[in-house]
């Protein structure tokens, strides 16, 4: 039976590497070309931008960095294996270079704009002032997503690409946290490798499920001092995203029957859709607010989840699938999410 490698998951050179001073761009002007380049809702200009970056000429420390030290020695292992795959016989990943090079002009690009006599509304951001951008850029980003425009794809994938970059070009030239965009993609790297070892290891795979257990053992191996399936879900996302995620939860741990038939059955979700907004406008017009309404329920669910997980740890029996009770599982549920009762 597949267990966690601990070797995959080791995060202690990691944080070694967050802490190392970021790396100051090279001294070379960078010419970027973008065709047509939008001076404004509905206008345009033909023709480039030369960024001028830091007039210092470079030094050793603009050298590249091997693997091991950018990242820890996680990021290292992942680069090796990453490499035996290409030289394997993956030809594709010649192209790396050249959306590397496009990478460094947006990355320069940034680091322009914030540094001294740059952008002065730029220089003012805070992590916390570009909240609500991000939140704006993802939000378009599913828009285009959903309209199937390649063109607003490509924008607004860039825009949230922008807001990584711009968040972490923030961080090192911050005190206090002091790591950069490559220790961004190094952390990302080892933790997709990590969490892939079926892909970059000996564990095996038959199905999605297989991935997906696999990935949340591996998660509990990283992140021990999570007690709660809870732990860990941001409350912040949309309530329905939110009751998707805690209703999961709550058949992981026996609060929910995951078998039991649905209390309202549909074939589609065009059909789901318009029961949906006929609720939000029941709401509406009998003067409730269905996002509140919901939220409360959903914080109403996460107490039962709770409670559950802690009857099991004090009974020192998992409660997969059933409630520790031993109550059938629509008696339990009957408080939480079953329809009202019919006069």
């Amino acid at each position: 039976m597949w267990s966690p490698d601990r070797r995959l998951v080791d995060t202690s050179n990691r944080r070694a590497a967050l802490r190392r001073p970021p790396t100051r761009l090279p001294g070379t002007p960078v010419t970027v070309y973008r065709k047509p380049l939008r001076a404004g809702r509905g206008s345009s200009i033909e023709g480039s931008v030369t960024i001028p970056l830091f007039s210092s000429p470079p030094s050793d420390a603009d050298a590249p960095r091997p693997a091991a030290e950018s990242g820890g020695a996680v990021a290292g292992e992942a680069a090796q294996v990453l490499d035996g795959s290409v030289r394997a016989g993956h030809p594709e990943a010649a192209t790396e270079h050249a959306a590397a090079s496009k990478l460094d002009e947006l990355i320069a690009v940034t680091a322009r704009l914030r540094a001294p006599g740059g952008c002065p509304w730029d220089a003012e951001q805070t992590h916390s002032s570009l909240v609500r951008y991000l939140i704006e850029e993802s939000h378009e980003l599913v828009d285009a997503i959903e309209s199937g425009s390649r063109e607003d794809l490509l924008e607004e994938l860039g825009d949230v690409l922008y807001q990584v970059i711009f968040h972490a070009d923030l961080a090192a030239h911050t005190a206090g946290e002091s790591f950069d965009i490559q220790d961004v993609a190094a952390h990302t790297t080892a933790k997709m490798v990590g969490r892939h070892p079926h892909v970059f290891g000996d564990a095996t795979a038959e199905s999605a499920a297989d991935v997906v257990g696999m990935w949340d053992d591996l998660k509990a191996v990283e992140k021990p001092g999570r007690t709660s399936v809870l732990d860990g879900i941001p409350l912040g996302m949309p309530s329905l995203l939110l009751a998707d995620k805690l209703l999961g939860k709550a058949q992981k741990v026996g609060v929910l029957d995951a078998a039991a038939p649905p209390a309202i059955a549909f074939a589609s979700e065009d059909e789901l859709g318009p029961l949906l907004l006929a609720i939000a406008l029941s709401a509406k017009t009998q003067g409730f607010d269905a996002e509140r309404a919901l939220r409360n329920a959903l914080r109403d669910l996460s107490g039962e989840i709770r409670e559950a997980e802690a009857a099991s740890a004090s009974a020192s029996v998992p409660a997969p699938d059933a409630h520790p009770t031993g109550l059938a599982a629509d008696t339990f549920d009957a408080g939480v999410i079953a329809l009202p009762a019919a006069d």
